[in-house]
């Protein structure tokens, strides 16, 4: 197996890939521009890092510049020294990048769709190129049925769509106390969230909801965030107008503490796929508020397992919060429920959905090939 994968740290759908690298032979390929920002390489060093902790072999492919064409010929040559029994992509570069360094090999790929943003035009542009590209894949996966539907919308045949959900990998939880020392937050309702700080994610949304709690409850919470992007300088504005007290923490390589330490963990995106921190924050136990988007309802359920809202309903969210903060008897019985869940996710469950896609795929290509006149 042959993964291209854009290093944009270690990302979800990066760590899904590095971890399954236990469970199957994986090489990992990716990309390092030479004059991109300290950012690009951070992103790559935490990937490979990441990788050879695991054991998987990894090849970093040298890109002289944004679009350089010749990175078209080092991913063929990357393919033909690997030797793959299948090629799979991540992310749209990758996607753009197979499908033209493929050409007519017989070698089967797999696209990996992890959904899209659309903050701005190139974001849409970059979008309606991958929907080509997708077409050309003999299968492509993706995380949940909203956005099975959404690519069949978008002229991606059906027939070749998989869904397969997320897995939750175990890691270790320190105690609730030692995690609230270490995060500053004794004496405090810690209303936890964790993500990329950019407009889809809705953290606007979550400091509108905090704003709006009751007196007794606001003074003495906390928002916190795990995460960082371009949105933190106007969320930290939003919050100090709005006099909730919050605390952007920037990216964080371990989050772990952040879920141990939280009163409710809340996923306030206004677009999801299969989210990994709802199936991390559930796996912790932590009471969940979340936006009931894209799959995030094909995890969990309003009432059991989380409770959910609708997208941009600051005071729907708000009453949420609350209602999690102010009932510790809920909060119990919603920890209790979504570890129930979790267990649902487990990497074992995920590997095998994969190995049965993969078997059927080589299996029709080895058909195809013994009626070819």
């Amino acid at each position: 197996m042959l993964a291209f994968i854009e290093a944009l740290g270690l990302t979800g759908a990066a760590r899904n890939l590095v971890e399954s690298g236990t469970h199957v032979d994986l090489h990992v390929a990716t990309y390092r521009r030479r004059h991109a920002p300290p950012a690009h390489h951070a992103g790559v060093d935490a990937l490979v890092a990441a990788a050879n902790a695991r054991g998987v072999p990894m090849v970093v492919l040298d890109e002289r510049h944004a679009f350089d064409p010749a990175l078209i010929a080092r991913v063929r040559d990357t393919i033909a020294q690997v030797r793959p029994g299948i090629v799979q992509t991540h992310n749209i570069k990758s996607h753009a990048l197979v499908a033209r360094a493929r050409g007519r090999s017989a070698v089967p790929w797999v696209a990996f769709h992890h959904g899209y943003t659309t903050i701005d035009l190139k974001d849409r542009i970059y979008s309606t190129a991958d929907r080509l590209a997708l077409r050309r894949a003999d299968l492509v996966v993706t995380p949940c049925a909203a956005f099975a539907r959404d690519l069949a919308a978008r002229g991606i045949d059906p027939g070749r769509v998989a869904v397969v959900h997320n897995a939750v990998w175990p890691r270790d939880l320190p105690s609730r106390e030692d995690a609230r020392r270490r995060l500053s937050l004794e004496g405090r309702r810690a209303v936890v969230s964790v993500g990329r700080l950019s407009r889809e994610k809705g953290h606007d949304v979550l400091i509108d909801a905090c704003a709006a709690l009751d007196p007794v409850v606001r003074r003495d919470a906390m928002v916190v965030i795990a995460g960082d992007g371009p949105e933190r300088g106007r969320l930290e504005a939003r919050a100090a107008a709005a006099g909730v007290t919050l605390r952007c923490d920037g990216f964080q390589p371990d989050v772990a503490p952040y879920y141990a330490a939280a009163d409710v963990f809340v996923l306030p995106s206004r677009s999801e796929g299969s989210p990994n921190v709802l199936l991390e924050a559930l796996a912790a136990g932590c009471p969940i508020v979340a936006t009931g988007v894209g799959g995030v309802p094909e995890i969990v359920q309003h009432g059991s397992s989380a409770l959910l809202v609708a997208a941009d309903r600051p005071l729907q969210l708000r009453e949420r919060i609350e209602h999690v903060l102010t009932r510790r008897d809920i909060a119990a019985d919603l920890a209790a429920a979504g570890r129930v869940v979790a267990a649902r996710f487990a990497p074992a469950r995920r590997t095998a959905a994969l190995e049965a896609i993969y078997s059927s795929l080589l299996g029709a290509r080895v058909a195809a090939a013994g009626v070819r006149p």
